[in-house]
């Protein structure tokens, strides 16, 4: 353990200069900037829609669970991998004596953490915005805050994400290319949506817990804990394969 510590503290040192933290930061604020100008000037339309800040939080999470996170999943791993590549790193740290598994570990956790980065700047953002929001957009009627739904949403949202890292960071080392990692996300993510709609069963795909995140919103926690367990469960196994996966390559790209 100790010595897969040191690999994820390794991994922590190249988000400075790694494009893949850049993602991280990006994709949520853009969400929010984007979402709060359209808020600030829907006027009549938002104001009908019910509770301020219930609104508010199904609008962005429910834009963030279908659409950004996947795409920054896809981003953060993607970019992730090609920055090693790019620099040969690999050269030098497969030459090293550790068991390779833990440095596929070490980049998933890597992940994991820079979508935990993420999360915390799409909460913060959230959160400034419905501040603002309430004090000078007065005729939306914000209500009351709704911390605790705010507080499921974000973990909910942070869970739905682990199963697409375990899945991004096995195939961004098998799939090359920005077009077929983000296709695969939002395909995938669209997909799901389409067919729960239609009543099949979507349990476990990757991006169920995802799709059905929003449901707090409405106080509908039916089914959720089996999703819950899915999600958790479709980690564990993305991971496995992966490490398996890049344990035996002979060659990394």
């Amino acid at each position: 353990m100790s010595t897969l510590a040191s690999l994820f503290s390794a991994e922590r040192l190249k988000w400075r200069r790694n494009w893949a933290t850049v993602a991280a930061i990006l994709c949520p604020s853009s969400l929010v900037g984007f979402l709060f100008l359209i808020f600030w000037n829907s006027e009549v339309q938002a104001s009908k829609l019910g509770p301020g800040f219930q609104v508010w939080y199904q609008i962005v999470y429910s834009a963030w669970n279908l659409i950004f996170m996947p795409i920054t999943v896809a981003l953060v791993c993607l970019l992730s991998w090609e920055a090693e590549e790019e620099a040969g790193a690999w050269k030098h740290l497969l030459l090293q004596p550790v068991p390779r598994r833990f440095h596929y570990l070490a980049k998933c956790m890597s992940h994991a953490a820079l979508m935990l980065i993420a999360q915390l700047v799409l909460a913060l953002l959230v959160l400034l915005a419905s501040l603002l929001i309430s004090r000078y957009l007065l005729y939306l009627e914000m209500g009351p805050r709704k911390l605790l739904l705010f507080t499921q949403l974000s973990i909910t949202s942070f869970i739905a994400s682990l199963p697409l890292v375990g899945l991004h960071t096995w195939l961004s080392t098998r799939l090359r290319g920005v077009g077929s990692n983000l296709t695969l996300a939002l395909v995938g993510s669209l997909l799901t949506v389409l067919l729960a709609g239609l009543r099949m069963p979507v349990k476990w795909s990757p991006w169920a817990l995802a799709a059905a995140g929003v449901r707090v919103v409405f106080g509908t926690h039916a089914g959720m804990f089996g999703l819950f367990v899915s999600a958790c469960g479709l980690t564990v196994l993305f991971v496995v394969l992966g490490t398996f996966d890049f344990s035996r390559r002979e060659e990394q790209r």
